[in-house]
């Protein structure tokens, strides 16, 4: 997959190509479509708010590719200082940048030797939570199994005492010490974001409701399963 490298002027036209371009490198990045979709509106958008501060006419250098083994997307642009991320007259970019970041893609803006240069960085492709789960209680019960036959019974308990159970209570240990504050961060960071679910016209109550209701629900679950699982 090639490296992409433009200068352009920014006119609808070329805006127009250059998002198709690169919406095809993403594409065949495996960027899932609804990433792809903001990515090319946040683009797009920089582009356009380039072109009303500094007019059509003016030149800008486009890049899509590889550096340092990240999937990077910049633009520099020579003129005087101006973030196209932030605006004082609307929310509508800011608030696209808070979605990119809640999925792992920070729109980094910087001005320096008389440039403007605007950076998003697109997230490696993750396995998936649930698979890595199942991958991992896979390979623990194979590895139990095989041990319980090769490995004499005195060697089991005392490796089982000796090493995995001080690993578990520094494992257990570390979870409870984190479990607060995570929990305490997470309701701040929802709480803090209802101002600007209820600019743009979402029910902010419903969806504080909602994600209380979630999560007293899974904590129920847990809760009884823990009790089935390892009741004495």
């Amino acid at each position: 997959m090639d490296n992409y490298k433009r200068v352009m002027e920014l006119s609808a036209g070329n805006i127009d190509d250059c998002s198709e371009k690169l919406n095809a490198y993403l594409e065949e990045a495996g960027v899932s479509r609804e990433n792809r979709i903001r990515l090319r509106f946040s683009f797009e958008e920089a582009l356009l708010r380039f072109r009303d501060r500094f007019g059509e006419e003016e030149t800008v250098s486009i890049f899509f590719g590889k550096r340092f083994g990240r999937r990077q997307i910049l633009i520099e642009l020579r003129g005087d200082p101006f973030n196209p991320v932030i605006s004082q007259d609307d929310n509508v970019l800011e608030w696209n940048t808070t979605l990119l970041s809640d999925m792992g893609i920070s729109p980094a803006y910087a001005y320096s030797d008389g440039v403007n240069r605007l950076r998003l960085t697109v997230p490696r492709k993750r396995m998936n939570p649930v698979l890595k789960t199942l991958i991992t209680l896979t390979a623990g019960l194979i590895m139990g199994l095989y041990g319980r036959i090769l490995i004499a019974e005195d060697t089991r308990i005392l490796f089982a005492q000796d090493t995995v159970g001080i690993l578990y209570d520094l494992c257990e240990r570390v979870l409870h010490f984190l479990a607060g504050p995570l929990i305490f961060l997470m309701v701040i960071t929802t709480v803090s974001s209802m101002r600007k679910i209820r600019e743009t016209g979402g029910d902010h109550l419903r969806m504080l409701g909602t994600y209380f209701l979630k999560s007293a629900i899974l904590a129920v679950i847990a809760a009884a399963s823990a009790s089935v699982l390892f009741s004495v």
